[in-house]
């Protein structure tokens, strides 16, 4: 992913579109985005929006790869995991790190809201919503837990219930954080119990 368009510096004209969008859009919804007023917020005049792209759709389908890009290099995938945890307590840190990633970052957030509002009306968006609120981080930890069942950190169950487990209700409060940002400390450490009584029940001691 481009580093320049998480911070809004030194962009291209198209890369200034796309990162305008990207924000009106997650604000406000596609419907509720005009041309013009999203050229306004690039910087940039109405006919370079056609320039670069043949109208909305396209810049839709431009903020999709982005945030699929965005997603692959920052949360990877299950054939390319670096690092397995050693330990129940590493599991609960490294989770944890994820987790307030996921909350903070602003590009990750802006695509979060984006894809939660437009998941209906635009196909990709919702493949990224299957895959990245519910099968991409299954199946992330369904490989964590068979490693960590293999160490015999964890307990012998099937590791794809165990990260059905793991993930849906940690997946649950984030969705809240981003509905109630006012309850974020009480909602992480519910999380943070959470995920030391999974640990409690299914590592080995």
């Amino acid at each position: 992913m481009n580093e320049k368009m998480i911070l809004g510096e030194n962009m291209t004209t198209k890369e200034k579109i796309l990162h305008a969008a990207l924000t009106l859009f997650s604000e406000r919804g596609y419907d509720g985005v005009g041309v013009d007023e999203l050229a306004m917020h690039a910087g940039v005049k109405g006919p370079a929006i056609y320039y670069h792209f043949k109208g909305k759709d396209a810049i839709l389908e431009g903020i999709v790869t982005i945030i699929e890009d965005y997603y692959d290099d920052n949360f990877g995938n299950p054939q390319n995991i670096t690092h397995f945890p050693k330990s129940a307590e590493e599991l609960i840190e490294t989770s944890f790190s994820r987790i307030m990633f996921t909350i903070h970052d602003p590009m990750i957030k802006k695509a979060r809201k984006l894809i939660v509002t437009e998941q209906y009306r635009n196909e990709r968006l919702s493949r990224l919503a299957t895959k990245h609120f519910i099968t991409g981080l299954e199946g992330l930890y369904k490989v964590i837990f068979e490693h960590m069942i293999e160490a015999k950190i964890i307990a012998p169950y099937d590791s794809g219930m165990l990260a059905i487990e793991f993930t849906a209700p940690i997946t649950h409060m984030i969705h809240r954080i981003d509905r109630e940002p006012h309850n974020e400390n009480e909602q992480l450490e519910i999380i943070r119990k959470f995920m030391e009584h999974f640990v409690k029940v299914y590592g080995i001691s």
